[in-house]
This record gives structure tokens, sequence and C-alpha cells, in this order.
């Protein structure tokens, strides 16, 4: 209790320390979920140093020691609390703006805790206290009474306690300018918290959840008729509409230690008050967990002072500064190193067209390292949290010099955090070349899409010569073979693969963009009139004559013979078999591109994966990173494409095994360009799923088409906007699971 008490008091004396939470070390789910919910810039340890290893280990450089909280101001030499930032510049704020004006006494007051008796530790944990605070030069109760006309009432637990509702206690004021964004969950926005005011576990876990931004009223269940004014408060101000449909209530919270027959007791008496319709709640919240299909207990909100848009432009991987906001209470004698500290958080967009660099982070260690070392240099501290990049500040910085991240290199640090070291293969090297040269994945490369273009490549990829005709033929055919039939009105038919296109698609528009983006090179064949030898050239090769490049003779073109324009195939499309199979990845890549939607998405071409020691080797044919668009949480995608040849058990055992090296477990992707999965490939993909592997299962269907409304029309819904929803229906309509 002493130990928290202290906290209690260092929240009193700080900004924003309404919103701090207090964790214990156990039980030890508990302690991980308070860190992951609240994401803390700066750990005090109260604990004589009892925290376990892993702890140190993940926080080494946020945790600060008692001793740590006390120092010299620079500029005056007076001892002074400089953890973040202290009340005094914030009551000068409060007292310039408002107070200056105002009558000789306010509603601000201190509730004294020294008379309380038994109920000292109540008073504290619910109005706030500086009885515990660490000794310095700066007497925090007289400077609070004096810059906001302060009184100081004393606790009497027996008389109605309506007057200290009325009151603006300590714990409040450090709320000061502080804005709540997000924080719903399960748990009502208000509370009414049912506990025992002697129970040391009912007083903290009242802290945290008040600390997550909730309005909340301590209902101590031995003087429970004397809160009749704070229930009702809350009651009151918990009844408004969510929606036009749904309307908020509060909830009764039941605390750990009390009875349920306790609780029931104080739940009829609230009843009795008319104060509307309640709902009870006799389980405790738990703080960061996550749970598929559950929105989750409680979350907490964000805080934040003030905010800007800040444009920043990239240009020859160099970006230029944005400037940083500063507390706006912290004026010229406050502004000295040391004496204060706050964050800065950044969250970035853009950049959409140019993947070779990310602006959205998954928050993981080793991704945390390559920003810290390449992204923001020259800042004191920087970490990822939940909404974004975080930096630590001690003295206020006009601009920030930013140097984008390479996206290979966010892929890089995913991999090496579970022990695999990247190389690139050569398909992946193909298929990186192949987007460039097109101009960008979602835009540039849906020609990719359609079966007969594909057909086409794979066959001018392999030395054949085709005419225009001939093209034609091949992607407008509905002649079925065994794996289906290129040309099909109803994926096709919409889709636009050319700026200016009019109408529905046809034949036209799909070649005027493949010479326009040069995938085929028109020429012709020519015979020479002195060897006899034939062989095909390329239009830059001749004007009116061409040399022969077997006799090197100089002749003139024979115009004037029925010779039909022929094509090849273009520089990387020459590879054989469509550059490695590199097509396959990258129509299936489009795919996730445009399912990703409000998120950033960016990709990696096929890389070879190998253990640290050597002992494992992995090749996948790409990786996609989905990061959400307001915050650092994260999907990895590890995919493998293939054009008409089957899956194999040893492929699909090796995706499973990479998968079960991660924490965040990857979504497994497997595409074909068939229009449908074999019945062993279904059988190698259910047994996936059965192991409990996140899996999605693309076929043509899925792949071709540019919206998969009318592919979904009879899956569970039609909507598939995310990877979750996609690997529903995927598994719904390919593998007949449920």
């Amino acid at each position: 209790m002493d130990a928290t008490l202290r906290a209690v008091s260092l929240n009193s004396s700080i900004w924003g320390g309404i919103y701090n939470p207090i964790v214990p070390l156990i039980p030890k789910n508990e302690c991980t979920g308070l860190l992951t919910a609240f994401d803390p810039d700066v750990l005090v340890d109260l604990t004589g140093g009892r925290q376990d290893r892993e702890l140190q280990e993940k926080y080494e450089h946020r945790i600060l020691q008692p001793d740590d909280l006390v120092s010299a101001q620079s500029r005056t030499g007076k001892k002074n609390l400089t953890l973040g930032i202290n009340i005094l510049p914030l009551l000068q704020h409060i007292y310039d703006e408002e107070n200056i004006f105002l009558s000789p006494t306010s509603r601000v007051a201190i509730v004294s805790p020294d008379e309380a008796g038994v109920w000292s530790p109540f008073v504290s944990f619910v109005y706030g206290s500086f009885a515990h605070l660490p000794q310095a030069d700066v007497d925090f109760p007289k400077a609070f009474l004096k810059a906001l006309r302060a009184q100081t009432l004393v606790f009497d637990p027996t008389a109605d306690l309506k007057k200290y509702e009325e009151i603006i206690p300590p714990i409040q004021v450090t709320g000061y300018d502080l804005q709540l964004l997000g924080g719903s969950a399960s748990l009502s926005s208000h509370i009414i918290y049912c506990g025992d005011h002697l129970n040391w576990l009912d007083l903290v876990e009242f802290w945290n959840i008040r600390a997550t931004g909730r309005t909340v009223a301590f209902v101590p269940v031995h003087n429970y008729q004397s809160c009749e004014h704070a229930t009702r408060r809350v009651a009151t101000a918990g009844h408004y509409p969510i929606n036009p449909q749904i309307e908020n209530d509060a909830d009764l919270q039941k605390a750990p230690s009390i009875s349920e027959q306790q609780f029931t007791e104080v739940c009829d008496w609230i009843t009795g008050l008319g104060a509307g319709a309640l709902s009870r709640r006799t389980w405790r919240p738990r703080f960061g967990i996550s749970v598929e299909w559950y929105v989750g207990d409680i979350h907490v909100a964000d805080t934040e002072a003030e905010t800007g848009e800040e444009m920043s432009i990239l240009e020859d991987s160099r970006m230029t500064p944005v400037k940083l906001i500063a507390p706006a209470m912290l004026g010229d004698q406050f502004v000295h190193r040391g004496d204060s500290q706050w964050s800065v958080e950044i969250q970035m967009r853009g950049g959409w067209q140019n993947d070779d660099f990310i602006f959205s982070f998954p928050r993981e260690p080793e991704v945390e390292k390559v920003v810290s070392r390449s992204f923001l240099g020259s800042s004191r501290e920087c970490r990822l949290g939940r909404n974004g990049v975080v930096i630590s500040l001690d003295h206020p910085k006009s601009h920030l010099y930013l140097s984008p991240v390479r996206t290979k290199d966010v892929f890089g640090a995913l991999f090496k955090q579970v022990g695999l070291e990247t190389e690139p293969s050569l398909p992946g090297k193909y298929m990186e070349q192949i987007i460039r040269k097109m101009g960008s994945l979602q835009f540039d490369c849906r020609l990719f899409k359609l079966r007969g273009v594909r057909d086409v490549i794979n066959r001018l990829s392999n030395g054949s010569v085709l005419t225009k005709g001939n093209m034609y033929d091949i992607v407008m055919s509905t002649v079925p073979d065994k794996y289906g039939q290129n040309w099909r009105p109803e994926l096709y038919e919409h889709m636009v693969v050319r700026t200016g296109q009019k109408g529905k698609l046809e034949f036209g528009p799909i070649f005027d963009e493949l010479l326009a983006k040069r995938v085929v090179r028109p020429g012709l064949t020519l015979t020479c009139q002195n060897c006899f030898a034939s062989d095909w050239y390329h239009v830059s090769e001749f004007t009116e004559e061409y040399v022969c490049r077997f006799c090197f003779s100089s002749q003139r073109v024979n115009f004037g013979s029925k010779h039909e324009w022929q094509f090849r195939a273009d520089g990387l499309f020459q590879i054989e078999n469509s550059a490695l199979g590199s097509i396959a990845g990258i129509a299936a890549l489009w795919r996730l591109e445009e399912v990703q939607g409000m998120s950033d998405g960016r990709y990696l071409p096929s890389v070879n994966l190998r253990e640290s020691d050597g002992a494992r080797e992995y090749e996948i044919d790409y990786a996609y990173l989905i990061v959400n668009t307001f915050t650092t949480a994260y999907n990895l995608v590890l995919g493998q494409a293939k054009n008409f040849i089957d899956f194999t058990e040893e492929e699909t055992k090796k995706m499973a095994e990479l998968a079960q090296k991660f924490a965040n477990e990857p979504y497994l992707v497997f595409s074909t360009l068939k229009d449908a999965f074999s019945d062993s490939e279904k059988a190698l993909l259910k047994a996936l799923v059965d192991g409990g592997c996140k899996v999605v299962a693309l076929t043509r269907l899925e792949i071709d088409p540019y919206y998969l409304y009318d592919r979904f029309e009879h899956a569970p819904n039609r909507y598939a906007n995310s990877l979750e929803d996609l690997s529903q229906k995927t598994l719904y309509l390919n593998l007949d699971l449920h």
C-alpha cells in the first residue's frame, strides 16, 4: 500500500497523471495486460527492484528508479520532480489563462487524507494526494492552493459525500487540456464501481479503470448510501445515444474483494433510486487481451494535448523536415533541458505509389531497431507505440529531420526476429523488375489478371512468335481446355486496363496496353536474298533496308510481300515460363493489394529464407504486409503462387512450419491460376486449416475479377474488406469449409 500511495502522489503531481495506470507485478498476466493496454512511455519502479528479468529486458530503456524522479533544475539548482511534466507549469498556465480574474475562491479543493483514518487510502485514490511525494524543494500543496485559489477539505465519511462530488480535486486537474480519443469496448464509458474502500486490490482496479478515460464513481459497500449524488451523476451522464438504434448506459461493476451478496445489495439500492437501466458486471475487466470475434473488455483511450498536420515530401530517398509541437504551458522558465519530459507521436501516410519505402510500421522489437536507426536518428529516443512512432523529448525542438525506411529492411527485421535470414531469389528479382517496368502493382498490373494475356506471355516467353490475330484468338477464346477457358465476360468485361478506356473491355485496349507497356514488341520475319536465311527482326533493326544477321549483307525490306506484323516478348517477358512464374505471383499480390483497403500495404517479392544456423531453408513466392491505418497493428502474409501445377505436401508442410515461428501468426495464401484446386490440394489445405493455420485459398475465380462481389454472392456475406474475410470466403467456396 505504501508503494501504491507513492504512485498516487506522483500521478497527482504530473500532467496527465489521472490517465496513468498503477501496475502490480503479480499476477503476471495482469501485469502484461496492463502494460500492453496502456503502452507507457516510462515505467517508474516502486517495487524495490523486484520486477522480473523479462520485464527489465523489454522496458530497460524506459524504467526509472525512485532516485531518478527528483533532480536539480539547471537554472535554479532547486530539486524538483522531473517525471514527465510536473504540475507547476500547468498551474501557472491555468492561473494566467483563467484564474487571474476570478473570485478569491474556486471549486478546486484538496481533500486531505491526514485525518481520514482508515479512509485515508480511499481519499488518496479517489481525489488524489500530495502526501507521499519524494523529498524536493517545491511545496506542491502550497503551489496548488495558491495558483488555483483552492481550499482544503477534511474528509468525513459519515457525512453526505455530495460536497466532495462538487469539487475539482488534484487528480482531475492533472487531466487539464488533454483530449481523449477512442477507448470503447464492452465496458461502458461510465462506471459505478462497487468495492471495499479498505481493500488494496479494489482501489488499484478502480484507479486503472478510471485511467482508461472512463468516468468512474467508487461506491464503498460499507457506506454506499452516502454516495447517492455520485451514483446519480454517473448514471445520468452515462445515458446517451450511441446511434439512432443504440443507447449507452452506465455499468455497475463488482470489485474483486466483495461478495455477490454485497454487490447485489448495492445494485438493488441503486435500482431503487430510479437511475435508469444499468447493466451489472460481476467479472473483472481484462486489460490488453485480443480475442478473435470479441471487441475486448476494456480499451484505453489515447490522450493528446495538441495535434498538427505537417506535409513532408519524399524525393530522391530524402524527406523534408516536419515541425514538432511542444506543450503549450511550457514557458521560458520551464524549457531547460532535462527539467521536463514529453512524447510526440508521429503518424504518417502516403507513398502509395512508391513501394520501396514504408511509412507505417508493425510494432515489433526488430522493426523498432530499424526505425530508430534509420528513421529518427536525430531524436533522443524513439520507439513504436500503439498508434505510430513515439519520440521522447526533454527540451523543445523546432523540426524533426526524417529519413525514410526501406520496405525490404522492415521485412528483413520481421524475419530476423524469428531467426531467419533473407536472400532475394531469381524469380523475386524478376517480379520486382516487372512491376517497376509496368509502373505500379495496383494500377498498372491489371493486365496480368486476364488469363488470355498470361497465356500469350507464357507462349512468347518460351520462344514463340505471334501475330495480332494470333493474340486475339488466344485472349478472346471461349473454347475451354482442362483448366477452363480464357475469355469469360463475367470476369473481364467491366475491367479497365488502359487510361481513357470506354465501355466494356475488348481486345483493342488490351493489345494497346501490351504494346504501351512493352510486354510485346513488333517486328517481321525476313528472308535474306543472299544467304536465304530467315529470322525475326524488331522494327528498330530496319527502315527501308536491313542487315542480315547471318551474312551481314544489306538489302531492301520487301514491303510488297503480304507480311503481317509479328510479335515477340520484350525485356523480362522473354524469360522462360513467364519469368519463372513471376506473373502468377504478381496476380496474387494484386488481389491482396485491392483487399487491404484502409491500411498501408507493402510487398516483398520472392525470397529464400534460411535459419541462422543453416539447418532449414524455405522459399516463399512473396510476402505482403498490411499495417492498420490508425495503429501499429499488422498482418503478415506469406504466399505461394502456382500456374497450373499442384501444390505438394512438402510445400504445405514447410509453409505451416514457417508460420509457427511467428508470435503474430501470418496468413498463408495459396493461389492457383486454375479455376479450382484439385482434390489432393484441397486435402492438403484442409489439413493446414485443421492444424490451426490461417489460410487463404485463391483460385483464378478470385484472382481475375476486379471486384469479388459477384464471386461471393453465395458466401455468408458478399464483402471482403480484410484478410479474415477473404480467408473465410475462399475456404467456404474453394475448400467447402463452413
